[in-house]
């Protein structure tokens, strides 16, 4: 039986064991990726679960994944006092720039913007790579002050608008000021969750969720948080630039992954 939401393309399967099964092993390896770095789940899942699931229900099954796991992240830090001071403003600026984006996104070509965007993260993630003079580890009142912070919401609520990807901005910037892990899962998982909230909240008003889709997320989510406990465990195991280098890694590779979205649009 066939199962998909009023309005949208492209037919949910019937569920069955091995469907689950291989959903199950998908969300355990975001989450590994997630745990240890902070991000990337999306980088996993998206990439694979189009072979088993219609893309839209893909989506909405992610969604409700990102959304908890990063509240979880939020918590698991133990960093919430100075992850809410850190983000802020930057949330100030993602609320005001996040219409402005959407007004652009009805004049810009999206691939192309993605593109770009991809384009940029990659030679950003290069050049801290090769030694581009960085500053000293972070802490909370090493970070940058408000205004700074304010201008990385704006730029990522246009960015999220315009490509649905707010989360490079935030980790370029966290990478650059090489803040210490535990503030940078929690400062990412507190933005992140925000812009997640929002997002299962207009795909839930858009009658994505079906019973099948509930049920998909409540397989996953086990299996997100198996994946991320154990990414978390190796993860502790970087030091400071360990971590920062690994980071930088996983930035390029979503930046290729962007420019292959726009290639194939």
């Amino acid at each position: 039986m066939h199962i998909a939401p009023a309005g949208y393309a492209g037919a949910m399967p019937a569920l069955d064991p091995m469907m689950l099964i291989a959903v199950a092993a998908i969300f355990v390896g975001g989450g590994i990726v997630k745990g240890a770095m902070g991000f990337g789940l999306p980088l996993v899942t998206i990439a694979i679960l189009p072979f088993f699931l219609p893309v839209e229900a893909a989506l909405a099954v992610n969604a409700l994944v990102l959304l908890v796991t990063n509240l979880y992240q939020l918590h698991q830090s133990r960093s919430w006092r100075p992850a809410f001071q850190l983000a802020a403003p930057m949330l100030v600026g993602l609320v005001i720039a996040t219409p402005l984006g959407a007004v652009l996104a009805t004049q810009a070509p999206r691939t192309l913007v993605l593109g770009l965007l991809g384009a940029l993260i990659i030679t950003f993630s290069t050049l801290q790579l090769a030694g581009l003079p960085r500053p000293a580890e972070g802490t909370p009142s090493q970070t940058p002050g408000r205004l700074r912070g304010f201008a990385i919401g704006i730029a990522a609520g246009i960015v999220g608008a315009l490509t649905s990807a707010p989360g490079p901005v935030f980790v370029m910037h966290f990478a650059a000021q090489r803040l210490a892990r535990p503030l940078f899962m929690g400062t990412l998982g507190l933005l992140m969750g925000c812009v997640g909230a929002v997002l299962a909240l207009s795909l839930a008003a858009a009658g994505v969720f079906d019973e099948n889709r509930l049920l998909l997320a409540l397989v996953a989510m086990p299996a997100a948080f198996a994946g991320f406990a154990l990414g978390d465990r190796l993860g502790r195991r970087f030091s400071v630039e360990g971590f920062r280098k690994a980071v930088l890694v996983l930035l390029c590779l979503l930046g290729a992954a962007m420019i292959q979205r726009a290639l194939t649009a």
